[in-house]
């Protein structure tokens, strides 16, 4: 059987997953120093995008496929000016929040992408559509807190 079409979905996903776990890690440190209330909910979700990309590696690793573990040009741009406002200490709790959740919409748009191909194995795609639901509910609680801020 070939998995390709799969295999390469995943990799497309677990560079997103990256580019999720290298953005919460470039604003825990301005949350922790601004607003540690959040810093247990920026913690959860570190955790849930580390629990989501060992899966996702486990699922090409199990198609036969060798997980390309990078992350997307874009993504390494976006930490990249992270961690530059970060340095000039000129990133608001806001800033922090907003960058977030501008990584949360572009995680979920990559996953709604992937299912909306049609062509996941009926397998993957259950799990895809798992991930897609714990990335909406992510971004609604960050969402709320923004407004909740604002």
């Amino acid at each position: 059987m070939d998995n390709s079409k799969d295999i390469n979905i995943l990799n497309d996903l677990l560079h997103i997953t990256n580019d999720r776990i290298r953005n919460y890690s470039a604003i825990e440190q301005n949350v922790r120093q601004i607003h540690s209330n959040l810093k247990e909910q920026y913690d959860q979700k570190l955790r849930q995008s580390y629990k989501m990309k060992d899966e996702l590696i486990n699922l090409i690793h199990n198609l036969g496929g060798k997980p390309e573990d990078h992350s997307t040009v874009f993504g390494s741009i976006h930490q990249s000016w992270i961690e530059f406002k970060n340095n000039l200490k000129v990133m608001s709790e806001d800033d922090g929040l907003n960058e977030v959740i501008s990584g949360e919409e572009a995680a979920i748009s990559a996953y709604q992408k992937a299912l909306d191909r049609g062509d996941l194995s009926p397998e993957i795609a259950s799990i895809i559509l798992d991930y897609l639901h714990h990335l909406k509910a992510s971004y609604k609680n960050l969402d709320d807190l923004n407004s909740e801020i604002n």
